[in-house]
């Protein structure tokens, strides 16, 4: 290569000469954006590509943004923070693979027996949306299970009410074979350190529905327990409904630790049949990537992302005069329709299912709607995923009372647009509202 720089290999194509096409220069910036997402900045920080000064602007531009982000991202320590970190070649290796291989998929009894679980008993600790339907589907599949929480508590009064045998989370935990954790992510810290960490047993194994709480070090379990997560991919009422059905969702699978007996992986694939996900299909992954990949979507895409662009559409219609309740019907009540399409199809068979105006205008807006600012801002979310600095915000702010979270439910239920999504809910009174032990408060620590 002219000039004696390093060749850096792109996705499709490598660097020779001034870059000039749009897509070698896509292909420019994923790569470099790879590098600082997957934690390895000094190689973005060390690059030098022969005549970049003879690109044109936009490259230069690129590269220079980019340079700048990764020796911000190394004076922050970001490597040392990030987990999981690839080697350098995976700088070209990963950026020229766009297909990587799909997980394997574990399914049925021969797959994720459930034996491992019989005449042991699961300690269940918390009652919400996600322990009720693990409690209820594990007992139906014939396992013993003791739910722990407050004595006084709500979720320890239903359960009783259903039959199980109920404790403190101390007591409960003292019993338990498979120890779950079914609380609050934020709760996670004090459970365990003041009920769980002396009360369980050398040997049991502990459990998780999400990895945030052993992931950013809020619980670091006992050396001699086995430390597993099974995260079923929905919400407990769908798990539970697809259970009576004889059906499953999918779950995920992870073992952090195995157990001094070497028991736990077992205990978890058995764990996950138990609630009906063996029915539908078990991915085994890591406790870092449930978690990095679950937050992932749910601020940039489910939760955030969503909320974010219905708002703003909403505003936008309002501000050039139309009707508020004609902005949240085509801004916010009709995303069901469409969630629903991809939901059950996919995104090519809700593109198929739709008309050809919608389709046209989705394929003119999405560009110029997610455009690289997007994708930087992306970028920018995964990183504070992983380095860790969103959970520090989330757990600082719940240890000072959720000032700042408090805050934003009460700015984003005073926005005009609940007012405008009442009045046209109102049209159909069949829509009903969850029922209020669904929904959660900050800083409860057991339901």
């Amino acid at each position: 290569m002219p000039g004696g720089g390093p060749r850096l290999r792109l996705w499709p194509t490598a660097v020779e000469e001034p870059l000039q096409c749009p897509r070698q220069r896509l292909g420019l910036q994923r790569c470099l954006h790879f590098a600082l997402v997957h934690g390895v900045p000094s190689l973005v920080r060390a690059l030098d590509l022969p005549h970049i000064d003879l690109c044109d602007e936009p490259v230069q531009r690129d590269y220079a943004e980019c340079k700048a982000d990764a020796d911000g991202a190394m004076g922050a320590g970001y490597p040392a923070a990030v987990s999981h970190t690839p080697p350098s070649s995976a700088l070209s290796d990963a950026a020229a693979d766009r297909h990587p291989r799909p997980l394997p998929v574990l399914r049925g009894d021969a797959a994720a027996p459930i034996e491992p679980l019989r005449g042991r008993r699961v300690a269940l600790l918390g009652f919400g949306n996600q322990g009720r339907a693990h409690a209820l589907n594990l007992r139906e599949s014939g396992v013993d299970v003791i739910v722990g929480g407050r004595p006084d508590g709500q979720g320890c009064r239903e359960a009783a009410s259903l039959g199980f045998a109920t404790a403190t989370f101390a007591d409960a935990a003292a019993v338990g074979d498979l120890i779950i954790l079914s609380l609050p992510d934020e709760t996670h810290g004090t459970v365990y350190r003041t009920a769980v960490a002396a009360a369980a047993r050398p040997g049991v194994t502990i459990g998780f529905l999400h990895g945030f709480s052993v992931r950013y070090g809020q619980v670091t379990p006992r050396e001699d327990l086995g430390v597993v997560l099974v995260a079923p991919k929905g919400p407990g009422t769908t798990l539970r409904e697809r259970y009576l059905a004889g059906q499953g969702i999918p779950a995920l699978v992870a073992v952090e630790r195995e157990s001094p007996a070497g028991d736990a992986r077992r205990l978890a694939l058995a764990w996950a049949n138990g609630i009906g996900c063996a029915r539908a299909g078990i991915l085994e992954t890591s406790f870092a990537h449930e978690t990095e990949t679950d937050l992932f979507g749910e601020q940039t895409v489910l939760c955030g992302g969503l909320m974010g662009l219905v708002v703003a559409a909403y505003e936008t219609l309002v501000d050039a005069g139309y009707p508020p309740e004609l902005a949240y019907i085509e801004c916010c009540h009709e995303v069901k329709q469409v969630a629903d399409l991809v939901y059950s199809r996919g995104l090519s068979g809700m593109r198929a299912a739709i008309s050809n105006t919608a389709e046209f205008g989705a394929f003119t807006a999405a560009p110029r709607v997610v455009d690289e600012g997007t994708r930087r801002t992306f970028a920018a979310i995964l990183a504070e995923i992983r380095d860790g600095r969103f959970a520090k915000r989330m757990i600082d702010d719940h240890a000072a009372g959720d000032p700042w979270f408090a805050a934003q439910r009460a700015a984003s239920a005073a926005h005009p647009i609940e007012a405008a999504g009442e009045r046209v809910r109102a049209l159909m009174p069949w829509l009903a509202p969850p029922p209020a032990s669904t929904q959660s408060t900050p800083g409860s620590a057991s339901p």
